[in-house]
């Protein structure tokens, strides 16, 4: 017969299970103290992380004639946030563009960057958010 009540040991915690007298079983987990706030500063430590390494991807992808477009990203994103823009009277123009990527500016450039670059390095972002999620 297994105990009434099983403790099960966790990094994070403990999980409690117990039996009722109807026979249902009841569940409860106490998380270790201090488990929040750490979760929550790694996690938008990690968010700043993604985003930055997001702009740094995205460079090879963005149009390129003077450089205002790329940097306009550095300047107007909140990479805490989760935020990235590219703000320039002439970016949304650039970013919609029927063009096809590519042209004297590097063969990567032109519109749909953001898409672009997320669908060439899916597999990298992901593995960046693994390694660096520690909660």
């Amino acid at each position: 017969m297994a105990n009434k009540k099983l403790v099960l040991e966790t990094p994070k915690g403990q999980m409690f299970t117990s039996k009722t007298k109807n026979g249902t079983i009841k569940v409860s987990i106490k998380w270790a103290d201090g488990f929040g706030p750490k979760a929550t500063a790694n996690l938008q430590s990690v968010q700043t992380e993604f985003s930055n390494e997001c702009l740094r991807l995205c460079d090879k992808y963005t149009p390129k004639d003077t450089g205002i477009l790329v940097a306009s990203a550095l300047l107007s994103s909140k990479p805490e946030d989760g935020l990235l823009v590219w703000n320039t009277p002439y970016a949304g123009q650039q970013y919609y563009s029927k063009r096809s990527p590519g042209s004297q500016t590097g063969t990567l450039r032109g519109p749909y960057w953001g898409e672009r670059m997320k669908a060439d390095n899916l597999a990298q972002l992901s593995s960046f958010v693994k390694r660096r999620v520690d909660i």
